[in-house]
């Protein structure tokens, strides 16, 4: 998720403004389709919590757009068995709250994955992870398992501060602690999510400073606040107004392949249609 955002950051140091001139700005204003449900990165997979998510927090590796995986978290990494994977940790990594990143809060965050079932998916080919040194720990697979790296790389593979969560108790979907090139503000829910940029990041500074989420459900409503100079930056623009907007000269239009998985689920409770097979068969 993440290269969608910053790739956007690196050409948007000037926005356009609904008078046709091109303004400076340190806020970057994004209108997104659908409020987060949450900003705990191990209890959901919808995307527009996980947009937010991406620039909140660090996985151990990163996926670039042409499926190519680089270090994040992890500077290193090597199978030592076929199903040990070794990965060196990256020193010096501070937390929002101040915090240096430990193997602890490393081994703390693969634990709490393995137990959530948003991502049992994502850790089916893990079994456990063990500390070895204070910069070292062994990932252990069930079997042999090619794209493991892939799957921590994946914006819900996020890394958390042991003790930020522990102290967050039931408000962790709502207080996040991470290591990347944002840090939490505020959330007004149903309208928007502010983050700011984190000026002890361990990579390169985020080139805005500050991004907000703001909600416009409708698609329509959303053009137009990008028209009008509301919004800076629009997500799932509609088909019937990318013609018009990629041929402006005054908007640039970035598409993105990305891997992912689309389903459609059924609710087959008592109370629902679904519920009769015949339905479903004669829907489907």
């Amino acid at each position: 998720m993440r290269f969608l955002i910053l790739s956007i950051l690196l050409i948007a140091a000037s926005c356009s403004t609904n008078d046709n001139t091109t303004a400076q700005t340190d806020t970057l204003i994004i209108g997104t389709p659908a409020d987060a449900m949450m900003l705990y990165p191990y209890g959901t997979r919808d995307v527009p919590s996980l947009v937010v998510i991406a620039n909140l927090f660090d996985r151990l590796v990163d996926m670039d757009s042409d499926g190519n995986i680089h270090p994040a978290l992890a500077t290193s990494w090597d199978f030592i068995t076929p199903t040990t994977l070794r990965m060196n940790i990256r020193e010096g990594v501070q937390f929002h709250n101040g915090e240096t990143l430990t193997v602890e809060d490393v081994a703390f965050s693969v634990n709490r994955m393995l137990s959530a079932p948003a991502m049992a998916q994502t850790m089916a080919p893990v079994n456990s992870i063990a500390i070895i040194d204070e910069n070292t720990v062994d990932l252990v697979l069930n079997a042999p398992f090619a794209p493991i790296l892939a799957h921590l790389a994946q914006a819900g593979a996020s890394i958390l501060n042991q003790s930020a969560v522990e102290e967050a108790g039931d408000s962790v979907n709502r207080l996040p602690v991470g290591t990347g090139p944002y840090q939490f503000v505020s959330w007004e829910s149903g309208n928007n999510i502010e983050v700011t940029r984190f000026n002890d990041y361990w990579g390169e500074n985020a080139h805005i400073e500050n991004i907000v989420f703001q909600v416009i459900v409708e698609d329509a409503s959303r053009t137009i606040a990008l028209e009008t100079g509301d919004v800076h930056m629009i997500l799932d623009m509609a088909p019937v107004d990318r013609e018009r907007i990629g041929s402006d000269p005054r908007y640039f239009v970035s598409e993105q392949v990305f891997n992912g998985t689309e389903h459609l689920g059924l609710n087959t409770s008592s109370d629902s249609i679904y519920a009769d097979r015949r339905v479903r068969q004669s829907t489907f």
